[in-house]
Formats: structure tokens, sequence, C-alpha cells
């Protein structure tokens, strides 16, 4: 798997959340269209090179309404 190129050095960790699929009653990672990234709202973002660099995994509109983003 190639990963996804526009976001290099990046990737969504979904431990928690597939464990909670297998083991509990989490719901499921993907919405059928897209098998590349989780569901928005599930998963946390981190980066390689910058070990500190965590963010969740939602909309850019999301990250904007929680600072994270700016316009």
């Amino acid at each position: 798997m190639q990963g996804d190129r526009a976001m290099s050095g990046k990737f969504v960790q979904v431990t928690e959340e597939v464990e909670e699929f297998l083991y509990g009653s989490g719901e499921i990672l993907l919405n059928g269209t897209s098998t590349r990234r989780p569901n928005f709202g599930m998963a946390t973002n981190y980066d390689l090179f910058e070990p500190e660099y965590t963010q969740p995994n939602v909309t850019v509109q999301d990250l904007t309404e929680l600072g994270i983003v700016h316009d």
C-alpha cells in the first residue's frame, strides 16, 4: 500500500478503534466508498517526522472550529 501522498509522513492510527470493533461494540471504521482512510471522527493523525504532532481525524471545518487550523 503506497499511502496518501498528499500527506507525506503522516498516518492515521486506528488501534483503539479496531480493538473496540473486533472485541466490543465499536463502529465500522470505513464507510464503504474508500478504504484509504477511516471515517472522520475516528482515529488520530500522527506524523513520522514530528513525533509530538497529533491531530484528530476530522474535517478541515472541524479543525477550524477547534482552533487547530486557522483560515
